[in-house]
């Protein structure tokens, strides 16, 4: 018999993340602030534009189950640069080749 420790539900609204929901609105706001900035012809396409890419960023990654896209961003931002990361010769086997150091 298995039994459930303990159960994790994220709270949803509509069938989006509560989380995701607030980081739009704050991507909004923040960039809704420079609106001001902008000169008038382009301030509605600008709108448009902060809007999708504060959707693009909520989508689920291809590459990291359980990570959205504007976590990768950050994950890219704040990687280790000197772990060293084998490079693939040939996408279905396992042969590797490293590059030199320098």
């Amino acid at each position: 018999m298995t039994l459930i420790k303990e159960l994790k539900s994220r709270p949803r609204i509509a069938g989006i993340y509560f989380r995701d929901i607030a980081f739009v609105v704050v991507y909004w706001v923040i960039f809704y602030m420079f609106a001001n900035n902008v000169a008038n012809p382009v301030r509605i396409p600008y709108l448009i534009f902060n809007a999708v890419v504060a959707i693009f960023l909520i989508i689920p990654s291809r590459w990291n189950n359980g990570k959205r896209i504007w976590h990768l961003i950050i994950f890219l931002a704040k990687k280790d640069r000197s772990v060293y990361k084998p490079i693939c010769v040939n996408e279905r086997s396992d042969d590797f080749e490293t590059i030199p150091y320098r």
